[in-house]
């Protein structure tokens, strides 16, 4: 197995010396310093590539008296690179490393990290590449006299478990696809990685997964099914707070008019997921569909007709029958019918009269999208002049014709956060 060793080299060489003694690594990448651009003093670089006695032996010594550090271990010029950094500046130091790790992954079967030496910049962005690199940390141990360092002499390479800090960012990065409302690809990701055998972790797994995979159906229209995978999380999340939550999906998870009223509304928050994703086509589909089922939903509850079998009896001028002999009312003559057959004091027929003008003129939008009839991709304006119409107008009349307590919340996009309030 070919080894890589990446270590930062500070002012003193013991550790380095005992850090290459201790691994036999077959490749050395020394992580080094660069010169002081506001003194002019050499970085620690000198340690590896200065010429003739370099090193003091102790950092008592008046003058160094001992060669560079490759010298003293015999390596030769091709089993080693130098990566010259500046001392303090973490990004830079993160990538210049990572870009390297990332370059000697290819030749490598297997990468350590030792962080001993260098500044304590260099120390911390050297783990941070390293973490994100899967590679393998280590670092030099031994007699401590005081805190300042090791007693020479007395230093051993040691390896760092690392495992919960690396989960931990593993976790976060499948979580971010929550960000873009991609619950099911987060699922995906999550589902890729290997639990530790710590328990919290676990159990920070399995949340992670579960709440993914609720999400992802909910966002897929499955809230029936998002509502039976939920129920391991229930108890936990009223803890959480999120009760609202809950009680939403388990209304959206009903098969009665009710479940229906609110499916109707939640459809809206879906099309909102697809806009911010700048799925602008998308998103005015869904909300035609949402403008469409509402007066099929106020038909079939107060008056029992469905829109794709209208009776003779109660079609309105001009609707006829198909060639199945069936009178099927599109999203226009469906409100027409609405108005007619299903309002109440007024709610539909008022609702209608001020806003047919409108729902008209957004239809034909809709209907000059490529997902619709036309060859138009529609862009930000078109669906801010949905949006517009439909938040002011549409959702609080029909919270109220519904019988909708609340319009649904948005699902929620920071998956760190969220299931951070599901720690028991």
């Amino acid at each position: 197995m070919r080894t890589v060793l990446f270590c930062t080299v500070g002012s003193t060489h013991q550790p380095i010396l005992a850090a290459i003694r201790g691994v036999r690594p077959d490749f050395v990448c020394f992580v080094c310093s660069e010169d002081d651009p506001a003194t002019g003093a050499k970085g620690s670089w000198v340690q590896i590539e200065g010429e003739g006695m370099v090193i003091k032996a102790s950092p008592k010594d008046p003058k160094p008296t001992l060669p560079n550090i490759p010298a003293q271990l015999g390596l030769a010029r091709e089993h080693y690179a130098v990566l010259r950094v500046p001392a303090d500046d973490f990004d830079r130091i993160y990538e210049a490393v990572r870009r390297e790790m990332q370059a000697r992954r290819e030749d490598a079967m297997r990468i350590l990290a030792d962080y001993t030496g260098g500044t304590k910049t260099m120390s911390a962005a050297l783990v941070a590449a390293a973490l994100d690199e899967g590679a393998e940390l280590h670092v030099i141990s031994g007699a401590r006299p005081n805190l300042d360092r090791v007693a020479d002499g007395t230093e051993i390479a040691m390896h760092v478990s690392a495992g919960l800090a690396r989960f931990q960012r593993e976790i976060a990065r499948a979580l971010a696809p929550w960000r873009r409302y991609a619950y099911a690809e987060a699922e995906e990701l999550l589902a890729s990685l290997q639990s530790p055998s710590a328990q919290e972790f676990q159990a920070l797994h399995a949340r992670a997964r579960g709440m993914s995979r609720v999400f992802a159906l909910w966002d897929a229209f499955a809230h029936a099914d998002a509502w039976r995978e939920a129920e391991p999380l229930r108890v936990l999340l009223g803890r959480a707070g999120y009760q609202q939550l809950l009680g939403t999906l388990r209304t959206l998870a009903r098969d009665d008019a009710k479940g229906e009223a609110l499916r109707i509304a939640d459809l809206w928050r879906n099309a909102e997921r697809r806009a911010e994703a700048r799925r602008f086509d998308d998103a005015v589909a869904r909300w035609y569909r949402m403008v469409e089922w509402a007066p099929q939903w106020l038909l079939a509850t107060r008056a029992g007709m469905e829109t794709s079998d209208v009776p003779q009896e109660k079609a309105l001028e001009g609707m006829q029958p198909g060639t199945d002999g069936r009178i099927r009312a599109g999203l226009m003559d469906a409100w027409r019918l609405a108005v007619r057959w299903a309002d109440r004091h007024g709610d539909v027929a008022e609702f209608w009269k001020m806003h047919e003008g409108t729902v008209r003129d957004l239809v034909r939008l809709r209907n000059g999208s490529v997902l619709a009839h036309g060859f138009k991709s529609l862009g930000k304006q078109d669906w801010e002049r949905v949006a517009k119409w439909t938040v002011s107008e549409f959702l609080p009349w029909w919270k109220e014709v519904a019988g909708i307590r609340d319009i649904p919340e948005q699902l929620p996009n920071d998956g760190e956060a969220f299931l951070g309030r599901l720690n028991p």
